[in-house]
């Protein structure tokens, strides 16, 4: 074998490799994608939080408000983050009763599910198998609540991770609340938000009032309904304005059971509401408030089988 050539050959062969380790090692690094951070929105069945602690909260979070797209009923934030570019509270009575986080990359989505059910499962949710063995999403779970004896359901999250074109769905996390009508604590209920000054006011100066507000209202027979976020008195404030007549002259609470306006609990609100008691019998309880001029009369056992356990507010007894 001729030496030289040898030596040729293996001082090639080294260069070579020089030259491949050099740029090896001058090759830059891909950069690594950043992955956005799923955050949690609001999901305490029990919050009872005004819209703008909702916000409050949200923006904490370094989202944007977007009050163009929000109403009464819905709060949109901006995110500013790719993957969940939007936070959608949907409100019933000022109550959240759903928050939606759409997806735009269910792939990102899945890498968090591990998140979402460590979070969940520490909030005492449990894995809910029945959507998805339907097919409706690719995680669920529910969270339930001890009432009256009972196991009841209180809330649900349904996480979709890919579209799905035949049930017209797209990835995103969505958190549902119910609240249950038989979960009150009479000793701890509290009465809604009433507007004394209504009585005298007509049907037209209520309605600018309770609109400007953003209370949802309608009218039946001659009543003006106001909705509230109050199961205990059935979720609506009513405020009375006899046929043929212009102004209000009553207003109206429909409590869930004579055994709740019976509590002293009643009693004590009407007083920090400035009313007095005034008197008793075994069917009524009557307050005064003198800065109003107003008669608050408690109904605390029923005259017939029709009677409901009202408490009315009025100018005269």
């Amino acid at each position: 074998m001729n030496t030289k050539a040898l030596q040729w050959g293996v001082a090639s062969l080294l260069l070579l490799v020089a030259c491949a380790c050099g740029r090896s090692g001058n090759t830059p690094t891909p950069p690594v994608e950043k992955r956005a951070e799923y955050k949690f929105p609001i999901i305490d069945y029990d919050f009872a939080g005004s819209v703008d602690d909702i916000i409050k909260f949200e923006e904490g979070e370094g989202h944007h408000y977007v009050k163009a797209e929000s109403d009464a009923s819905t709060l949109v934030f901006s995110t500013g983050d790719e993957v969940y570019p939007q936070t959608i509270y949907r409100l019933e009575n000022q109550r959240i009763v759903e928050v939606y986080q759409p997806c735009t990359k269910g792939d990102s989505l899945k890498q968090d599910l591990s998140k979402i059910d460590e979070r969940l499962k520490k909030g005492k949710w449990a894995e809910w198998p029945t959507p998805v063995q339907r097919g409706e999403c690719e995680a669920a779970y529910l969270q339930t609540r001890a009432i009256n004896g009972q196991s009841v359901q209180i809330a649900s999250a349904l996480i979709r991770t890919t579209t799905n074109h035949v049930k017209k769905t797209t990835p995103g996390v969505t958190y549902l609340f119910a609240r249950v009508q038989n979960d009150i604590n009479y000793n701890k209920v509290r009465m809604p938000e009433i507007y004394f000054e209504a009585v005298g006011k007509t049907k037209d100066e209520l309605k600018t009032y309770f609109e400007s507000k953003g209370q949802a209202v309608s009218f039946s027979s001659s009543f003006l309904r106001v909705k509230v976020d109050n199961v205990a008195f059935n979720n609506e404030v009513l405020y009375y304005i006899p046929e043929g007549e212009e102004t209000c002259s009553q207003i109206i609470l429909t409590s869930v059971s004579f055994v709740l306006n019976k509590t002293d609990n009643i009693a004590n609100q009407l007083k920090e509401r400035g009313f007095e008691f005034n008197n008793e019998t075994n069917l009524i309880r009557t307050f005064y408030n003198e800065a109003q001029d107003l008669w608050a009369m408690v109904r605390i056992y029923p005259v017939n089988q029709f009677t409901q356990p009202n408490i009315v507010f009025a100018k005269k007894l």
